[in-house]
């Protein structure tokens, strides 16, 4: 059932409408368009829609500038995000903002109203956003309220306690200065004039707007709204759409839409994976915005349904990258094979790209580079030696094709690793416990060359010794004879007590094994946007002389501690 408004909101709403109704108007005021209100919209608990379908587009039909202020009115079940939030328009100008919609994990199904505002506002600036974000909108304020026409290419700073902000060029200069209780601030031109500027705390920051004696406090200067139903289901399904290539493969370089009732609910790049309400719906496979692939389907309550969009695009036939090793293990060189089929068209100025990446840096070689990239197949092989010699590390190897700037396929990855130990040569995990605990049991992700290495390994733990292992605290024995020759979890038992917050090291070594090549301990890049979090965790090699990790960042060794 939809929600009816409450006399006390009409009433609050009919004195805010009266006020703006008494604010002068230069000529016009804002208009709104666009799709969101065309849709009827039904979520899953837990579900979101997101897409270019739905939005409004915001119109500022007055003669002068204004800054465009994104508002809604939904139930606390319903979450909604406005993109962008705010703008600036210039007389005649227009905003397309996007809107997502998603329904909380306990939304209770029913039937829903959202209401989406757009508010246009005399020129104003965030004193929070500044320098940042609200720069353009800070050098307008300036411009159109004190014909400050020179601040356009100015530079814009702030004082350390954020008291004062000064922009200036060589020549000119201006500051505003908020006042201890940031009630008041003041505006200083280098011209010698001097203006009260108001200053408003709204939603947790600081606006700052043009003080005029005698005016209502009301900033708004007009607004406009769209209104949506929205229904919340408590029957859901999920949803896996992918787009194939003709060998398999995810094609990464197109793009698959998902629609209902006539409109997009989300997209992805190759694959796309969602949670839906139960229905009929459409999915599209697009590459360079044309239409390659196209399915309807149907799903049910509950159902976990895959639909797969065979598209006929350019796209890796083989690509492999293959150690060449001399005995007992150590890397001479990378052979890299790449077959590429074009299905799509013939493709001018491309060419065939190798990325191989370390963690730290990355290296490309153009594989293949021709006037045209023909129909069929193409052929490309090359022996691959890193530019500052084979280091101890993982090498991902990846190929792109490239055509006249545009990405056109990108390859499987593959994985070269030279993360051995043995014999003289040792590694190490640094690692940071969150609270005091006893290790009584190490998993270990490990492999060994061959059927002929020998040598068991040894797994301890030590403090930390800065750049090195400190001393030693707990040790446990790995038998030969339970590594595989392929990677397989290898458990021991120890008994080791740990202090939450303090760095330890967990070193393996197999000081009888023949070579530095006996073993193998896997690993697997650190997600980048926690390795500031793990400060305290990196991968370490012993090289026979010193520990180093050279050629490591970003990894983080293969490893579990079982803890009481």
């Amino acid at each position: 059932m939809k929600k009816g408004k409450n006399a006390w909101k009409l009433a609050f709403l009919t004195v805010i409408f009266s006020f703006m109704l008494a604010i002068p108007l230069s000529s016009g005021g804002v208009a709104i368009s666009g799709s969101f209100s065309a849709h009827d919209y039904v979520l899953a608990q837990g579900e979101e829609v997101s897409s270019r379908d739905i939005y409004v587009v915001a119109f500022n039909n007055m003669d002068t500038y204004a800054c465009l202020d994104m508002k809604y009115e939904a139930p606390d079940c319903i979450e909604v995000s406005l993109l962008p939030q705010k703008s600036l328009l210039g007389p005649d100008e227009y905003k397309r903002v996007y809107i997502t919609l998603k329904a909380k994990e306990d939304a209770v199904p029913d039937n829903y109203t959202v209401k989406v505002i757009a508010m246009l506002k005399g020129v104003y600036f965030c004193w929070d956003d500044v320098p940042g974000e609200d720069n353009e909108r800070f050098k307008k304020f300036l411009e159109v309220h004190f014909g400050l026409d020179w601040v356009n290419h100015a530079a814009i700073n702030k004082s350390g306690d954020n008291s004062t902000i000064n922009i200036s060029t060589a020549e000119k200069a201006a500051e505003i200065i908020l006042d201890a209780e940031q009630k008041e601030a003041t505006l200083n031109i280098c011209d010698g004039r001097t203006y009260e500027l108001e200053v408003i705390s709204e939603h947790g920051k600081l606006n700052i707007y043009k003080k005029v004696e005698g005016e209502l406090p009301i900033k708004v200067i007009t607004s406009a709204a769209q209104e949506a139903d929205v229904t919340v289901t408590g029957e859901y399904a999920q949803v896996d759409v992918a787009a194939i290539d003709p060998v398999g493969n995810i094609a990464s370089t197109a793009l698959v839409r998902l629609l209902r009732s006539g409109y997009e609910v989300a997209s992805a790049e190759g694959e796309l994976n969602k949670r839906v309400v139960p229905g009929d719906y459409t999915a599209k496979a697009y590459l360079l915005g044309e239409e390659v692939a196209s399915a309807d389907f149907e799903v049910r309550a509950y159902e976990e349904k895959r639909v797969e969009l065979l598209i006929k695009s350019v796209y890796f036939e083989v690509f492999d990258a293959l150690p060449v090793r001399f005995d007992p293990g150590r890397i001479i060189y990378v052979y890299v094979v790449a077959v590429v089929k074009n299905l799509y068209k013939e493709l001018p100025n491309a060419s065939i790209i190798l990325n191989v990446y370390t963690g730290a840096s990355s290296e490309n070689y153009t594989l293949y580079s021709s006037g045209s990239l023909p129909l069929n197949r193409t052929e490309t092989r090359y022996n691959y030696i890193p530019m500052m010699g084979w280091q101890s590390g993982r090498y991902k190897f990846t190929a792109t094709v490239i055509s006249e700037g545009t990405l056109y396929a990108v390859s499987p990855a593959r994985i070269v690793e030279d993360l051995t130990f043995g014999a003289d040569y040792k590694r190490a995990q640094t690692f940071v416990p969150t609270d005091n605990r006893t290790a009584t049991s190490v998993s270990v992700y490990l492999k060994r060359a061959d059927e002929l290495v020998h040598g068991d390994i040894y797994v301890k733990i030590h403090e930390d010794g800065g750049i090195e292992p400190g001393t030693e605290l707990a040790c446990c024995t790995i038998a030969n004879s339970s590594v595989n020759t392929t990677y397989s979890w290898v458990n021991a038992s120890l008994n080791c007590s740990l202090a939450g917050g303090a760095t330890y090291w967990l070193v393996l070594e197999s000081p009888d094994a023949s070579s530095g090549y006996d073993y193998y301990w896997g690993a697997d890049y650190k997600n980048k946007n926690k390795r500031d979090a793990n400060k305290g965790e990196a991968a370490w090699y012993y090289n026979g002389n010193s520990w180093t990790t050279d050629n490591l960042e970003g990894l983080i060794m293969a490893f579990g501690l079982g803890t009481s």
